[in-house]
C-alpha cells in the first residue's frame, strides 16, 4: 500500500508539473502532507524547476530531518544547491562524501565544479591535475583541465591542452583503440572549446575553420550557431552572420539569445519589443530571466531591470529572477536598491556564500568599506580555506585607504608560507636527497625558508622537477610530482596575492613606475584578474600613456564585458582623443610697490586642441588683450596666436613646447613673440625633475608696455615625495631681461597630506629667494614720473615665507582616474618676507565635466599685504566633439 501511495504521488507530480511551471502552486502538495524523503525530493525539484529556491532549501532541511539515509540524499540536494549557490555548504558535503569515499572520482568532478564556478580557479585546477596524476589518459579531466584555463583567461594554455587532446584522439581513430562513437563524441566536444577558445582570442578565420572540422560531428546546435554568427558579424561579414542567427532562432524559437540575435540589437532594444515582452501573458519568469542575461551580455541594463522586476510581478519567490536583479542593480551602480535586495535574500538564505559574498562586494562599491570588510570576516568564519572573501577583503580595504589593514589581509594568505610546506615535504626524502641535483634544490628551498621566502623555492622546485626524472627511482618522481600538485593551488594562490599586495602597496604611495612593472607580472601570471588589470590601466592613465590605457581597457572588457568602470573608462577616452574647443577668459589685476605694479589684463582665448596619436596634442589658440594702466587714459589691445605641441614621450618624460605672436593696435609697441619648451624627467619614482626655457612679456606698468619688456627665464626643479603623504619641492630660476639685467629666484617647499583623497587636506611651508643685479631708477620731472628704468620688480636679497593650507574635495559620480571630474579646491596661505610685509591670499577653484563632452571650470584669487595687492579671476569652457 505504501509503495502504491508513493507511486500515486509521483504520478500526481509528473501530471501537474506543467502547470507548476505556470504558477499554479495551490496543485502542489503541501510538505507537512508528505513524509517520505524520495517523494520530499520530488517535490523539492519541482520547486527548483520553477526557482523556488526558499521553498527548495527547507524542504531539504525537512529531508535531513526525516531520514537516516543522509549521505546519498545529501550529495542529490548538492546538486540542486547550486542553483542558489550555496557554495561552502555544497562544498563540505561533498568533501565529507570523499572523506568515506576517497577514489569517488565523480564526486571530485563535481566539487571542481563548484570551486570553478565560485571563482576558486587555483584549487579546482589542483583537483584535475591530481585526476590527470593518476589517470593521465581521463579525457574528461583534460577537457575540465582546459575549461578552467579558459576561466583564468589562459588561453594560450587552454589551446595546447585542447591541440594534444585532439591530436590524441584522432591517434586513436586511426589505431582503433578506444570505441569510435566515444572518441567522435569526445572530439566534438574538443572540437567545440577549441572554437569557444580561438572566438575569445579574435582568431576568427581560425575559429570559423575549426567549425568547418565540426560539420562531420554535427555542429548545428542553437549556441554554435549564435558563435558563429558573432564571428562573422565581427569580421564584417553581415549576410552570413545574419543567415546564422536566423538558422539559430529557426532551431530554437524560443530560445531567448537566438530571438535576440535572429531580429538583430537595434530592434531587440526597441521600446516596441520590450513592451511587447513585458506584455506578454504568457511568458513565464524563467524565460524573462533568459531575455535579462542576454540584454546584460548586450550592456542594457536598464532593460535587464525591468525584465527582472516583471517575472517578480508574476512569481516574487523566483531566487534566480531575484538575485539576478540584485546583482545587475550593483553593476549598473543602483546602489541602495542592490543592497535593499541583497539583504532580503541575506535574511531568508543566512550563510549562502553567494549572497554574501555579492553583498560585500556591493558594500564595498557603495564605499561602505568598513561594513564589507566586517561581512567577509563572518563569511571567513564559515569557510576560512575560500580565498576570495579574502582577496576581496583585502581590495575593500585599500579601496578605503586602510592599507596598513590591506596589507595584513594580504599577508594572511603566507602565514604559512608555500615553502615551509615544500620543506616539511622533502624532509621525508632523506634518501633521495643523496641526489646531487635534488639535494642542491633542497639545500636552496632551505635557505629559501631562512630567509622567510614565500614561494622561491616552490618555483625553482617545479621549474627543475622534471630534470630529475632520470636520476631518481619512478616511485620516488612520482611521490616528488604528487608534492607538486598538491602544493600547486597554494602556490598560485600566495605568488598571485603577495604580486597584488606589492603592486597596490606601490601604487598607494604613488610609485606608479614601479607598480606598473609589478602589475605586469601579476597579469601574466593571472591573465584573468580584473582587479589588476583596471589597476593596471588606472596607473598608465595617471602617467598619461592614453593609448597603453586603451589597450588594456580593452583587454579587461574582452575577459567581462559587464565591467561597468571600464566601460566608462574606455568611452571618456575615446571622447577625450577626439578634438577639443575651448573659450578661456582671465581677468588680472595688481597694485603696489610704489608706482610698478599699476596694470589690470583682460584675456580671452579661443583654442582648438587635436590629439596626435592620443599622447601628442597640438593646439592652436587665438588671443585678444585689452590691457589698462594707470597712467593711460584708454585701454591697450592686442590679438595673437598660439601654437603649441606637448606631450607624454614615455612613463619616464614629457614635454610642452610652444610659441605665441602678439600684435598690438598701437603701431608703436610693436610685434612681441613669447613662447616655452619644457621637458620633465621622471627618474624612477624617486623624484621628478624639470628643465625649461620660457620668454615672457614682464607687464607691469604703462613704462614696462611702452619698452616692450621681456624676460627670458632659465628653470629647473625638482620633486621629492618622501612617501605618499610628504613631499619636498625646490626650483631655481635665472632670468635674463632684454633690458640688460639678470635676476634670480630660488624657491623651496614642503607639503604634508593629513588626509586622503577624495577628501584631502593639506599644509605647505614654503620659502624663496629673489635677487636682481639692477635695481629700479625711478625718474621725475616735476616731481612728476617720467621714466623708471627697469619697469619691474627688483628684489634684492630678498626673503620670504609662508604657510599654505589646502583642502581639496574630488565631488566626481566615480572616484577613478579618467572618469569625468568633479571638485572644489580651497587654498589659504599667510606669509610674511624680509620686507615685513605681512599677507594673506585666498584661492578657489571648481571644475565639472558633465554630459561626457563638456568641461566648465572656475578660478578666483584675491591676495592682500602692505605693499602689494593682486586680484584674479579665471574661467574655462570646453567641448569635445
Amino acid at each position: 500500500m505504501k509503495t502504491f501511495i508513493l507511486h500515486l504521488c509521483f504520478l500526481s507530480i509528473i501530471v501537474f508539473y506543467p502547470f507548476c511551471i505556470w504558477g499554479t502552486e495551490s496543485i502542489v502538495p503541501k510538505q507537512d502532507q508528505i513524509s517520505d524523503a524520495e517523494a520530499l525530493l520530488a517535490l523539492a525539484n519541482i520547486e527548483a524547476g520553477l526557482g523556488h529556491a526558499s521553498k527548495c532549501y527547507k524542504i531539504y532541511d525537512k529531508i535531513m530531518e526525516s531520514t537516516e539515509n543522509r549521505e546519498e540524499l545529501s550529495l542529490k540536494i548538492a546538486n540542486q544547491m547550486n542553483m542558489w549557490g550555496d557554495f561552502h555548504r555544497i562544498e563540505a558535503i561533498y568533501r565529507a562524501y570523499l572523506n568515506n569515499h576517497p577514489d569517488d572520482i565523480l564526486t571530485y568532478f563535481k566539487i571542481a565544479d563548484v570551486l570553478n564556478s565560485s571563482q576558486r580557479y587555483e584549487e579546482a585546477e589542483g583537483i584535475y591535475l591530481m585526476i590527470l596524476l593518476k589517470e593521465n589518459d581521463n579525457e574528461k579531466a583534460i577537457l575540465k583541465f582546459a575549461l578552467v584555463q579558459l576561466s583564468q583567461k589562459k588561453m594560450d594554455t587552454a589551446l595546447l591542452i585542447v591541440n594534444k587532446l585532439i591530436s590524441d584522439l584522432e591517434h586513436k581513430q586511426h589505431n582503433n583503440t578506444q570505441s569510435l562513437e566515444e572518441i567522435n563524441q569526445t572530439i566534438r566536444l574538443g572540437l567545440k572549446l577549441k572554437a569557444e577558445i580561438l572566438y575569445y582570442m579574435k582568431q576568427d578565420k581560425e575559429a570559423l575553420a575549426v567549425y568547418t572540422k565540426l560539420e562531420p560531428f554535427q555542429p548545428d546546435e542553437t549556441n554554435d550557431l549564435i558563435l558563429m554568427g558573432k564571428i562573422y558579424e565581427r569580421i564584417n561579414q553581415k549576410e552570413k552572420s545574419r543567415d546564422k542567427f536566423t538558422m539559430a532562432y529557426q532551431m530554437s524559437p524560443k530560445n531567448p539569445a537566438a530571438h535576440y540575435y535572429s531580429i538583430g540589437e537595434k530592434s531587440a532594444a526597441s521600446n516596441e519589443f520590450v513592451k511587447k515582452l513585458m506584455d506578454d501573458s504568457s511568458i513565464k519568469p524563467m524565460i524573462l530571466f533568459q531575455w535579462a542575461q542576454v540584454y546584460i551580455a548586450n550592456g542594457f541594463y536598464k532593460i535587464a531591470v525591468q525584465l527582472y522586476e516583471k517575472a517578480l510581478s508574476i512569481d516574487p519567490e523566483c531566487f534566480p529572477v531575484r538575485l539576478g536583479l540584485a546583482e545587475i542593480l550593483g553593476i549598473d551602480h543602483q546602489y541602495e536598491r542592490s543592497l535593499d535586495n541583497f539583504q532580503k535574500l541575506s535574511q531568508e538564505f543566512p550563510k549562502n556564500s553567494k549572497i554574501s559574498v555579492s553583498l560585500a562586494r556591493v558594500l564595498g562599491w557603495s564605499g561602505q568599506y568598513q561594513k564589507s570588510i566586517a561581512l567577509y570576516k563572518e563569511i571567513l568564519k564559515h569557510n576560512d580555506i575560500d580565498p576570495v572573501p579574502r582577496k576581496e577583503m583585502a581590495r575593500t580595504a585599500i579601496w578605503g585607504k586602510d592599507i596598513d589593514r590591506a596589507m595584513k589581509f594580504y599577508e594572511s594568505f603566507w602565514t604559512v608560507p608555500i615553502d615551509k610546506d615544500l620543506l616539511l615535504s622533502l624532509n621525508a626524502f632523506t634518501d633521495e636527497i643523496k641526489n646531487q641535483k635534488l639535494k642542491k634544490i633542497y639545500q636552496y628551498i632551505q635557505e629559501e625558508n631562512k630567509k622567510n621566502s614565500i614561494f622561491s623555492g616552490y618555483e625553482t622546485f617545479l621549474n627543475q622537477l622534471n630534470e630529475l626524472k632520470p636520476d631518481i627511482s619512478t616511485e620516488s618522481f612520482q611521490k616528488l610530482e604528487y608534492i607538486a600538485i598538491d602544493l600547486f593551488p597554494k602556490y598560485k594562490i600566495q605568488k598571485a596575492s603577495y604580486l597584488e599586495s606589492q603592486a597596490k602597496w606601490q601604487a598607494y604611495n604613488n610609485r606608479f613606475i614601479k607598480a606598473m612593472d609589478i602589475y605586469k607580472e601579476l597579469i601574466d601570471f593571472q591573465p584573468g584578474n580584473q582587479e589588476s588589470i583596471f589597476d593596471y590601466a588606472q596607473i598608465q592613465c595617471a602617467l598619461g600613456l592614453c593609448d597603453q590605457e586603451t589597450k588594456t581597457y580593452t583587454k579587461l572588457l574582452d575577459i567581462d564585458p559587464l565591467h561597468s568602470l571600464a566601460n566608462i573608462a574606455l568611452e571618456e577616452k575615446k571622447i577625450n582623443n577626439h578634438v577639443s574647443i575651448n573659450g578661456v577668459y582671465s581677468f588680472w589685476k595688481e597694485k603696489g610697490r610704489g608706482d610698478l605694479s599699476q596694470i589690470s589684463h583682460n584675456q580671452t582665448d579661443l583654442s582648438i586642441d587635436i590629439p596626435l596619436w592620443c599622447r601628442y596634442h597640438l593646439y592652436i589658440t587665438g588671443h585678444h588683450w585689452i590691457e589698462k594702466t594707470e597712467l593711460a587714459k584708454d585701454n591697450y589691445k592686442a590679438y595673437g596666436h598660439t601654437i603649441g605641441i606637448m606631450g607624454v614621450i614615455n612613463p619616464y618624460i614629457k614635454s610642452d613646447l610652444s610659441w605665441t605672436k602678439k600684435y598690438y593696435e598701437q603701431s608703436e609697441f610693436g610685434i612681441k613673440d613669447t613662447g616655452k619648451a619644457n621637458i620633465l624627467f621622471k627618474l624612477k619614482d624617486i623624484m621628478k625633475l624639470g628643465l625649461g626655457f620660457e620668454r615672457t612679456d614682464e607687464l607691469y606698468n604703462d613704462f614696462s608696455l611702452r619698452k616692450g619688456i621681456q624676460s627670458d627665464q632659465w628653470w629647473i626643479d625638482a620633486s621629492l615625495p618622501i612617501n605618499r603623504r610628504l613631499e619636498v619641492t625646490g626650483k631655481a630660476k635665472a632670468i635674463l631681461y632684454n633690458d640688460d639685467n639678470k635676476g634670480e629666484h630660488y624657491t623651496l617647499s614642503g607639503g604634508y597630506q593629513f588626509s586622503d583623497h577624495p577628501k584631502i587636506f593639506k599644509v605647505i611651508i614654503s620659502g624663496e629667494y629673489r635677487d636682481t643685479n639692477n635695481e629700479n631708477i625711478f625718474h621725475y620731472k616735476n616731481k612728476t614720473l617720467t621714466d623708471i628704468t627697469h619697469p619691474y620688480w627688483t628684489p634684492h636679497d630678498y626673503t620670504g615665507t609662508a604657510i599654505t593650507f589646502k583642502w581639496y574635495h574630488d565631488i566626481s559620480k566615480f572616484l577613478f582616474c579618467g572618469s569625468e571630474l568633479h571638485y572644489y579646491d580651497i587654498l589659504l596661505s599667510f606669509g610674511t618676507n624680509s620686507e615685513h610685509n605681512s599677507s594673506v591670499a585666498i584661492e578657489g577653484a571648481w571644475h565639472y565635466e558633465f554630459y561626457k563632452r563638456w568641461m566648465l571650470s572656475l578660478k578666483g584669487m584675491i591676495h592682500n599685504s602692505r605693499e602689494w595687492d593682486s586680484v584674479g579671476l579665471w574661467g574655462n569652457i570646453s567641448y569635445h566633439f
